[in-house]
């Protein structure tokens, strides 16, 4: 079975990092996500771009929230495909998490100047995740930085 998302990311890159507690898989059996105990599969045909970007964005889309294995995947990611993705889809809510995660994780800016028009979105859903009462607003991205700590602490 061919690997997707997070431990795609993980086998390309070679990351030291906690493997996700479900590895995301393609796989000719299923017609639909389907999830085990330690398996989330998905059919063959299921859209995704298959370079690092396009599968950072299936992790978040599909998988649990792993700030350490975005940060590590940002650091042989080209911004400027961030900014590209951007500006084809101004408004889609996993690029602009994207985008946010980048400069609040690196503490640089991307330095685009594309606009985003629609509503105002949560970092991370508070149904699945211990988050901040008070989010900070971010209106660059229109993120509402829910995370607990900060970028040097976020459990």
């Amino acid at each position: 079975m061919e690997s997707l998302g997070y431990t795609c990311l993980i086998e390309r890159l070679n990351l030291n990092v906690r493997p996700p507690d479900k590895t995301a898989c393609l796989s000719g059996a299923v017609n639909r996500r389907v999830d085990s105990a330690d398996r989330i599969l998905f059919p063959k045909g299921v859209a995704i771009e298959d370079n690092l970007l396009g599968h950072l964005e299936f992790a978040l889309r599909h998988e649990e929230i792993r700030l350490d294995i975005v940060a590590e995947t940002f650091k042989a990611l080209d911004p400027g495909l961030l900014i590209a993705r951007l500006r084809d889809n101004p408004n889609g809510e996993y690029i602009r998490k994207l985008c946010f995660l980048w400069e609040w994780m690196t503490d640089r800016s991307l330095g685009s100047e594309i606009i985003v028009r629609s509503g105002y979105i949560d970092l991370l859903p508070s149904e699945k995740y211990a988050v901040a009462s008070r989010p900070q607003r971010n209106p660059k991205y229109r993120i509402n930085n829910n995370a607990l700590g900060n970028r040097a602490f976020c459990p």
